[in-house]
């Protein structure tokens, strides 16, 4: 009996937590559509006079559709719903856009611009730190983030090996292993975090209810 009420409590606890992590998130992800927006139009002064006009011109429309995607997903997500559903709706929603980022590794990096690759270096590892302030706290988007942006880069190490600057590709690779860790790492503390705050408000609660029934 003991078991199954801790396995009960062990239930409630993940559902709890899992709700609260989608609000946090689905918090963060509305406040930052203007950014995903205002992103990708940044790159018109940066990318279209120097990158085949047929290939900006179906990178920035495949980027404007999953950004429209993004925004009604984002949109679909309601907190009396499925929490499970609305989490892959949110990991759907932030993996697309981040996918499509990941595909400018073959479009705006010309193999022989060591500028060019720094450029969208620097660029890839902004989307990756701001991501961390909102998605750490559930690994599993926090994966579907990431992954998507950092995969097709290391596909393009793998095909230009010849031309890679491999100091700074090690370096952006270690600082893929050390984000996978910090999310999986702050994942679990938050839930930690979670637990006690849940101990406390139940101990507040308790002795309230003493205090109650005291007078």
């Amino acid at each position: 009996m003991n078991e199954s009420a801790q396995e009960d409590i062990a239930i409630q606890f993940r559902a709890l937590a899992a709700r609260e992590k989608l609000q946090y998130m689905h918090a963060y992800a509305k406040t930052s559509t203007i950014a995903t927006i205002l992103a990708p139009l940044l790159c018109i002064p940066l990318y279209i006079d120097s990158t085949d006009a047929l290939l900006f011109n179906a990178w920035f429309a495949l980027m404007a559709a999953v950004v429209i995607a993004r925004f009604f997903l984002i949109r679909a997500i309601s907190h009396s719903d499925d929490v499970e559903r609305n989490l892959v709706r949110l990991n759907i929603a932030v993996g697309i856009v981040t996918f499509v980022w990941g595909l400018g590794w073959f479009i705006f990096v010309p193999t022989s611009e060591p500028v060019e690759y720094l450029l969208y270096q620097i660029i890839s590892l902004t989307v990756l730190f701001v991501g961390m302030v909102g998605y750490c706290v559930n690994w599993k988007t926090f994966f579907a983030f990431v992954l998507p942006l950092k995969m097709p880069e290391l596909f393009y190490i793998v095909f230009h090996h010849e031309v890679i600057i491999w100091p700074i590709a090690l370096g952006s690779m270690v600082a893929l292993y050390l984000a996978l860790k910090m999310g999986f790492l702050f994942s679990k503390s938050w839930e930690k975090s979670f637990s006690l705050r849940l101990r406390n408000d139940a101990l507040v609660d308790q002795l309230i209810a003493e205090k109650n029934a005291s007078i």
